[in-house]
């Protein structure tokens, strides 16, 4: 799924990223698990643009909007710190 960022992602528990961006115009948010041997690589890519998350780790929720329901959050964040 190709995604631009809009900005800097925020991360739980070091692999875990919320990326907020645009997914066919639409504005989207991710919760990606990075592979730890790429997590340096995705957070260069994350600067130049638009990326494959699904190349960089696990796509865990994916939704519309500017964010994730706020019980989902919460259940990302017990899990993953």
């Amino acid at each position: 799924m190709k995604q631009s960022t809009r900005k800097k992602p925020s991360s739980g528990g070091g692999r875990v990223f919320l990326v907020r961006g645009k997914d066919g115009g639409k504005p989207a948010w991710h919760y990606v698990l990075i592979d730890k041997l790429k997590q340096p690589l995705f957070q260069k890519m994350l600067k130049k643009g638009a990326l494959e998350l699904k190349d960089y780790g696990t796509v865990l929720h994916s939704g519309w909007g500017d964010d994730p329901p706020p019980e989902l959050a919460e259940a990302v964040r017990r899990q993953y710190g």
